[in-house]
């Protein structure tokens, strides 16, 4: 009997056999047509993301340019800091680690910026009002040119002389109630029934050489001014009758304090 003699075989057997293997080869078909299709898909979405410029496999694809994405941030952040960390290090920017910087150079902690002396405010003062009256004290004309000066202002100097005459701040708050009360810290108040004038209603202290161009002579060269600078108290100055105040009250009651409490005692100072 031959090999490929199939005619011992049973009918039944050759079925199922010939069964079998046609469901082989059709699972093995099913197979790689499910495969071509992965792969042409596959295919398709890698030419729309090269297509679109898109990231691919953490790349950066722009037409014939392929780049990693992470390695471009990272020498990008670097390069920021780099340069930031030189212009910081030389003091061309500021920022609130300043204190930490000066240290780790050697330098200690930086002052803090130091506050503009009383002296040079005060002289900021004066040269406003210098300006303002534009010297009529000496050029004669009809009477005071000054412009009044808003209260805050003059409070402010008054701030400024408290330790000229050895007083502490806490001065300021009788001294502004006891010229609250006399004038309101006006520089041209003048009280109409004793004729007393300015910030600190002066009365009948003037000399024949401190006159203001308008007559009023009720500051004299005392209690700290020269006769040019109670010249221009009678003209209006709203520094120089603080000023003019400030030395009277010393000389007269020793603070401010006392003379406000006179003040509220007689209804004068």
């Amino acid at each position: 009997m031959a090999d490929d003699d199939t005619s011992l075989i049973p009918k039944g057997d050759l079925r199922r056999s010939e069964d079998a293997r046609q469901t082989r080869e059709a699972a093995r078909d099913a197979r790689r047509a499910e495969q071509a299709a992965a792969r042409a898909e596959a295919a398709n979405e890698r030419a729309a993301a090269q297509a679109h410029g898109q990231l691919t496999s953490g790349r950066i694809k722009l037409g014939p340019i392929s780049a990693p994405v992470i390695p471009i941030l990272l020498i990008g952040i670097g390069g920021y800091l780099a340069w930031f960390g030189v212009h910081y290090w030389r003091g061309d920017l500021k920022w609130p680690s300043d204190p930490i910087k000066s240290v780790l150079q050697g330098k200690g902690l930086p002052a803090a910026s130091p506050a503009a002396p009383q002296s040079a405010l005060l002289t900021a003062y004066e040269q406003q009002e210098n300006t303002v009256t534009g010297g009529q004290a000496a050029a004669g004309g009809g009477g005071s040119t000054a412009a009044p000066v808003a209260a805050g202002a003059a409070q402010n100097t008054a701030k400024l002389l408290l330790s000229k005459f050895g007083w502490a701040a806490s001065e300021l708050g009788p001294l502004i109630s006891l010229w609250n009360r006399e004038s309101g810290w006006n520089a041209s108040a003048r009280n109409p029934s004793s004729g007393a004038y300015g910030i600190a209603q002066a009365l009948g202290h003037g000399q024949a050489d401190t006159a203001a161009p308008d007559g009023t002579n009720e500051y004299g060269a005392e209690y700290g001014l020269t006769a040019a600078q109670a010249q221009q108290a009678n003209a209006g100055s709203t520094t120089f009758q603080i000023m003019w105040g400030l030395g009277y009250i010393q000389a007269v009651y020793g603070s401010p304090a006392n003379a406000w409490a006179h003040e509220q005692q007689f209804g004068w100072y």
